[in-house]
């Protein structure tokens, strides 16, 4: 029974070769066993070559199906931008076309509005310049008064001594007021008279002095508009009076340069400003 025991310990002990028999001790070592038990062992495949393609083509037809998706989400972005840009150019078209229409007719609506106001403002300016035919401005006449009824004085007596036709208490009636101008400094001589003055007597003033009567010379009062013309007018008589030393010339209203040489036998326009 000890003998059976014995040997059965001895076979558990013992290894065995894998070809049968006792493998000894020195044939391999523990270590080398352990390692080629723990190399992994190589996958095989059951796979067919041409199951192997099929999978690869699909795979491929798949994300060629995904690709082609994206591309397509593209260009259907691309085309809604296409719409928007033309859209955008079509309304930016009809705004420029808008605008063009507004600009003429801000043109148009500005010549006639400048038109009418021309109109309305010569219709002013004759207005302002009636309403002051009755006011004369006398320059050189000799005198310092500080009084205005001082000037009114000197205005009548020099009226009837030098225009004739009234005598001094009538033009001193026809007088309303009269009064020298501002003093200015570096001005020599006598400042101006400012005088109002029956109208009807105004005009037979203005045709006697109308050339001037010695030092003594009458302009009349108008609004600015037409003042700024009469200047004008007179520094191109100055200019003309050069070149016609005998030769007359006056302003007419509101501001036409009228003149006369040796040779004409009446006035003619010259110049309107």
């Amino acid at each position: 029974m000890s003998q059976i025991i014995n040997d059965q310990l001895s076979t558990m002990t013992t290894p065995r070769s894998p070809v049968g028999g006792v493998r000894k001790v020195t044939d391999t070592s523990f270590e080398s066993q352990m390692e080629q038990e723990q190399e992994p062992k190589a996958q095989k495949t059951d796979e067919a070559p041409w199951d192997l393609l099929l999978r690869t083509m699909n795979e491929v037809k798949a994300e060629t199906s995904a690709t082609n998706k994206r591309v397509d989400a593209l260009v259907s972005r691309v085309a809604t931008l296409e719409e928007k840009v033309a859209e955008e150019a079509e309304r930016n078209g009809g705004l420029e076309e808008a605008v063009r229409r507004l600009t003429l007719e801000n043109a148009t609506m500005r010549g006639e509005f400048e038109a009418k106001f021309d109109m309305l403002r010569s219709d002013l300016d004759k207005e302002i310049d009636g309403s002051l035919r009755d006011h004369v401005i006398l320059y050189g006449l000799p005198g310092h008064e500080k009084k205005w009824e001082d000037t009114a004085l000197m205005l009548a007596g020099w009226l009837a001594k030098n225009v004739e036709g009234n005598t001094e208490k009538e033009y001193d009636a026809a007088i309303f007021r009269a009064h020298r101008g501002p003093f200015k400094p570096g001005k020599t001589g006598p400042r101006p008279v400012f005088a109002k003055i029956n109208y009807r007597f105004a005009e037979r003033i203005r045709n006697k002095l109308k050339f001037g009567l010695g030092s003594v010379t009458i302009r009349d009062q108008f609004s600015d508009n037409t003042q700024e013309r009469v200047n004008a007018a007179l520094e191109y008589r100055k200019e003309w009076k050069k070149d016609n030393v005998n030769g007359k010339g006056y302003i007419a209203y509101p501001a036409i340069f009228k003149t006369k040489t040796e040779t004409d036998t009446d006035y003619k326009v010259e110049r309107v400003f």
